[in-house]
């Protein structure tokens, strides 16, 4: 089961993924990323996420090449040692910006003036779909 948790900070949007991006889920960070509202920076947090398969793989560079067409900036944060060593051995880490801690302070004060808002996505494959969202909560001013 894959989750993704949006939380908006003026001009950048942090997606926490949590479980596996694998496939068939993998298709729904994806879907995810593509239904979110126009945002400058984009940070996926992979702090929970446990496994990824060439599928995940296969996502995030598509994610960024939507990126650059989107004139987005997209970068990755949290990455496990796991993810870390696949991102390495794929030679995708020479694509993909890793965010450090520092680095994700300074994005969210820039942003901090701004007005958040905060939604979560929960989903899991099911034997009918690859994706399907099994709720969702709107909790608008943080």
């Amino acid at each position: 089961m894959l989750n993704l948790t949006q939380k908006r900070h003026g001009q950048t949007t942090i997606l926490r993924c949590s479980g596996r991006i694998v496939f068939p889920e993998a298709d729904c960070l994806r879907t995810a990323v593509l239904q979110l509202p126009r945002t400058r920076k984009l940070v996926l947090d992979l702090a929970d996420v446990i496994t990824i398969d060439a599928a995940g793989l296969g996502i995030l560079v598509s994610l960024y090449h939507w990126a650059k067409k989107a004139r987005t900036e997209l970068r990755l944060m949290n990455v496990g040692s796991t993810v870390q060593s696949l991102l390495e051995m794929t030679r995708i880490n020479t694509l993909l910006e890793l965010c450090s801690v520092q680095e994700m302070l300074e994005l969210l004060y820039c942003s901090s003036d701004e007005t958040e808002g905060s939604l979560r996505l929960n989903r899991h494959s099911t034997p009918g779909s690859s994706c399907s969202e099994t709720g969702q909560d709107a909790d608008i001013g943080g």
